[in-house]
């Protein structure tokens, strides 16, 4: 047998002896020890005699010194880490009155140790033993070591959590002071969020770390910033974290980030079982994708939300929002598959939505067999993309569901014009073809008005009974669409004019006041984002029968 393999059972062997202490003197065990011929195990060895109970607290502390010292001569450093670690795991068992001694001479060999993966290891092996004094030299090793920061961060600020306290010579403050030193970046919000959950979990007051985590990620650009936010919603274990972050990602200032960034708060209050608050999260994520240009990216958030949506149990929001998407990816075969495969349908065999929705023969309809879908604008200025997008979008429902389109307020007046926009502008709505048809047939209506100033009872006598949509009806004009359709057979046309508001708005004051019923859409009161509420009003428009 060669020594290097008798190394480890000479080693035990001495230890053994020590344990016992029966046999060999002291003297003769460190010989022995100091004799073999790796350093590791002698090391070890000398480590395990200043624990014997015949050495002297003098003799034990040399030996404590010696045996930690001896550590040096090993030159692989992964070996040099396991090394000092097991001398951390063994001092436990050590008399407490060296612990001190052993955790001093520990931390003077790790702030030697070269930076790296091997010093990130040692770190970690140690943090258990060294004690809250040592933690803030710990962890300025931990967050100083480049690359290996997370790794050997997070153990340290758990340990320190688990057992340390300000009354123990470091406070959260301090912790935070620590790593607000940090260079910006995605590291460094990411060790402020696992201190905000491990202080949160123990019970600790974790919102202001919270909070300087979220600032520090708002300093960053691009794909750092969303997976900075999103990992601290992940570490966010209650309602009032979440509110916090909520607030934070309203400043992003970038539509799709928002909208996608929502979805995942409202995720994470369905876990924690706030149902009503994730589908209040998911419909603001609904409502702000409404505000980006590039229907690929409309179409990619609408997936995640409606995949949201459907473990939230809200099929039919989810089927909406999905169709919606499929409406974006018109023109990309990718994007299409996509949407496709969340809906359940293989690529291979496309699902045009018109066999989902009864289309209608738009030629020879008579005008009080159809009721109207109405879109009063709300925004201010001049014609945006939003407008061209939510005509585009009404017009294929309005063809599916036998209705008529009236827009109120819209900044373009002359209805050429505005078709000629959304042809350009736009491929939702096989390119225009619904709208055309539409216009071909009389059934856009465009209605001069504003927010101050609500269409008149003329207008009115021409469109149909006017019903305003709201999640919060005014008491005493709130009714079903039911009631409302028996009323509407006293108005000279016989049918509805169902209003919903474009924008953030929703309808103006002048326009809840003049109209003489409010429909609540949900029966949850619930506030729709806009693509939504519009196909939930067509639908339930199409299905009443004069």
């Amino acid at each position: 047998m060669s020594g290097k393999e008798h190394t480890p059972s000479r080693y035990r062997a001495i230890i053994q002896e020590s344990k016992s202490g029966k046999g060999r003197p002291v003297a003769k065990l460190v010989e022995d020890a100091l004799s073999m011929p790796d350093s590791y195990f002698s090391a070890l060895a000398l480590f395990g005699i200043s624990g014997d109970r015949r050495v002297s607290e003098a003799q034990s502390r040399n030996l404590i010194k010696d045996s930690i010292q001896l550590s040096d001569k090993e030159a692989r450093l992964w070996r040099k880490a396991e090394l000092l670690t097991l001398m951390c795991q063994k001092a436990k068992n050590h008399p407490l009155n060296t612990h001190e001694l052993i955790r001093s001479q520990i931390m003077e060999k790790l702030w030697a140790f070269p930076e790296g993966k091997d010093q990130s290891a040692a770190v970690i092996g140690c943090a258990d033993f060294l004690g809250c004094q040592y933690f803030h030299g710990l962890l300025k090793l931990a967050i100083g070591n480049p690359g290996f920061e997370m790794e050997a961060g997070k153990p340290v600020i758990r340990q320190w959590v688990k057992d340390c306290s300000s009354s123990q010579g470091i406070s959260a403050e301090d912790i935070a002071n620590l790593l607000a030193a940090m260079p910006e970046g995605l590291v460094k919000v990411k060790l402020h969020g696992y201190l905000h959950i491990q202080l949160t979990r123990a019970g600790n007051e974790g919102l202001a770390v919270l909070e300087n985590a979220l600032s520090h990620a708002m300093k960053l650009s691009g794909d750092d910033r969303i997976q900075a936010i999103k990992y601290l919603i992940d570490q966010s274990p209650n309602l009032e974290s979440l509110e916090l972050l909520a607030k934070g990602i309203t400043e992003l200032g970038e539509p799709t980030s928002e909208a996608g960034l929502f979805s995942t708060l409202a995720a994470n209050a369905d876990k924690a079982g706030r149902k009503d608050l994730a589908l209040d999260w998911f419909t603001t994520g609904l409502d702000i994708i409404e505000n980006v240009d590039d229907p690929e990216q409309r179409a990619l958030v609408r997936i995640k939300l409606a995949t949201g949506l459907e473990r939230l149990g809200n099929s039919e929001l989810a089927e909406n929002t999905l169709n919606l998407a499929l409406t974006d990816a018109e023109g990309n075969e990718t994007t299409t598959a996509k949407v496709q495969r969340a809906m359940g349908v293989s690529p291979d065999e496309p699902k045009d939505r018109k066999d989902t929705m009864p289309v209608h023969d738009t030629k020879n309809q008579d005008k009080a067999n159809r009721h109207v879908l109405g879109l009063y604008d709300t925004y201010e200025g001049g014609m945006k993309p939003v407008h061209i997008r939510m005509v585009a979008r009404a017009a294929p429902l309005c063809i599916a569901y036998n209705l008529d389109l009236a827009l109120f307020g819209f900044p373009e007046r002359d209805l050429n014009n505005l078709v000629r926009k959304v042809l350009n502008d736009t491929n939702i709505g096989k390119g225009g073809m619904y709208l055309k048809e539409l216009q071909k047939h009389g059934r856009i209506s465009l209605i001069s008005c504003s927010q101050q100033v609500p269409p008149s009872a003329e207008n009115w006598k021409e469109i149909g009974l006017p019903i305003a949509t709201t999640s919060r009806p005014a008491k005493g004009k709130e009714t079903s669409l039911e009631k409302a359709l028996e009323k509407a057979m006293a108005h000279p046309k016989k049918r509805l004019c169902l209003i919903m508001g474009l924008g953030k708005k929703g309808l103006p004051i002048s326009l809840m006041n003049s109209a003489e019923f409010h429909v609540e859409l949900t029966g949850s009161n619930i506030a729709l984002e806009t693509s939504t509420a519009m196909g939930i009003i067509a639908q339930q428009l199409g299905s009443l029968r004069g």
